[in-house]
C-alpha cells in the first residue's frame, strides 16, 4: 500500500536516500475546499496520490487553465473509491490528498522499475504521455524489449539515463 501513495512513497524515498532525489513538493492538502486557483504556481503538476490519469501539466501561460474543470475533475476523483474503479484494493485504505509537485521538464519521459525482492530486473520507460504515447521496456543491460503493453513502442532511440 505504501508504494501505491504518491505522498507516503515520498516521506519514504525521503527517509531512505535523501530528499534532493524527490522532484519539489510545492503544496499538498487533504481537502478539496482547500485547492483554488491561488495555489496553483507557474511550471507545476497537479495530481492526486491515491490513482492514476488525473494529472494537470500547468506550465507559464495562466489563460489556458481551467481551474473549474480540474478543480471539478478532483472533485470527483475525491469522493470516488479507486479501489472499486481499478480492482486494486490496496487503494481503499489511502487518504486522498490533492498534491503540486514542480514541472521539471516537459515533456519527460516517465521511468519504471519492475523489481522482485528488492532487486531491479526490467525498465519501462513511457515516452510523450500526454500527447502520443508510446512505451518501451529494457532489460538492466539497457538492450530493448520486443514487449508491448497497452501502447505500441517507441521507435526512436532513447538513450540510458547516466549515473550522477
Amino acid at each position: 500500500m505504501l508504494v501505491a501513495d504518491k505522498f507516503k512513497v515520498r516521506q519514504y524515498v525521503s527517509r531512505l536516500i535523501g530528499e534532493e532525489f524527490l522532484i519539489p513538493l510545492l503544496w499538498v492538502s487533504s481537502s478539496i475546499q482547500d485547492f483554488e486557483m491561488d495555489v496553483i504556481p507557474k511550471n507545476c503538476v497537479v495530481k492526486l496520490n491515491n490513482g492514476s490519469g488525473y494529472n494537470f501539466i500547468i506550465n507559464n501561460d495562466f489563460s489556458k487553465i481551467k481551474f473549474k474543470n480540474i478543480k471539478k475533475t478532483l472533485s470527483d476523483k475525491f469522493k470516488k473509491d479507486f479501489s472499486k474503479f481499478s480492482k486494486e484494493l490496496h487503494y481503499k485504505y489511502i487518504k486522498p490528498r490533492i498534491l503540486i509537485e514542480k514541472l521539471i521538464d516537459y515533456p519527460l519521459n516517465d521511468y519504471k522499475f519492475f523489481c522482485s525482492n528488492g532487486k531491479p530486473f526490467m525498465i519501462q520507460v513511457d515516452i510523450d504521455r500526454f500527447t502520443k504515447h508510446k512505451r518501451n521496456f529494457y532489460n538492466l543491460s539497457w538492450e530493448k524489449q520486443e514487449l508491448v503493453l497497452n501502447y505500441d513502442n517507441y521507435s526512436g532511440i532513447i538513450n540510458r539515463p547516466k549515473k550522477s
